[in-house]
């Protein structure tokens, strides 16, 4: 069955054709208004604060990324001193240590030094001590053998028995000599 013809056909006789789109200006206009209002209050309410705060933390972002560049920079420099100053305290130490070098090789050459002057007069000193010994020692033994001359030829003189004494004393007198030397 048609839609059509389940109308009855006097209703349809009665139906003039009629415009079935009305313009309305005055809806177009108060629909434009209520746009504009609409417009102008979500645009005061909403888009200016939460613009407000995108720019307020945009602000803020760049605020830190600016703190934050100094901030490396400042780092940057002190780790630039840092490493001139581990630098110069190397150079020092290195100095340092080679001053102490310089001094321990001093005093150790004055030391060595000063102990073979010591040496040397230690030395000099017990050459000279066995020098005066030996001569002390040699000026005994001519005392004494000049006595024991003495002696044996005051026994000869008083004594002058037979050749056989002679040599006995002589014999005598030569192992006198042989024990004192």
């Amino acid at each position: 069955m048609d839609t059509i013809s389940m109308i009855p056909m006097s209703v349809m006789a009665s139906a003039a054709p009629q415009n079935i789109i009305t313009v309305e200006w005055f809806s177009i206009a108060a629909t434009i208004v209520n746009l504009l209002i609409l417009f102008f209050i979500i645009r005061k309410f909403l888009v200016k604060p939460v613009s407000k705060i995108l720019d307020e933390r945009q602000a803020l972002i760049d605020k830190e990324r600016t703190e934050a560049e100094k901030a490396n920079q400042d780092a940057a420099q002190m780790k630039q001193e840092y490493e001139e100053k581990v630098r110069q305290i190397e150079i020092e130490r290195k100095q340092a240590l080679s001053d102490a070098e310089l001094r321990g090789t001093e005093e150790y050459e004055r030391i060595v030094t000063e102990a073979t002057k010591k040496a040397d007069e230690i030395v000099g000193d017990a050459k000279l001590k066995v020098e005066l010994q030996k001569r002390a020692l040699e000026a005994e033994t001519a005392r004494q053998l000049a006595d024991l001359v003495a002696a044996a030829t005051a026994r000869v003189a008083i004594t002058e028995e037979n050749a056989d004494l002679d040599t006995d004393l002589y014999d005598k007198f030569l192992a006198k000599a042989g024990d004192i030397r």
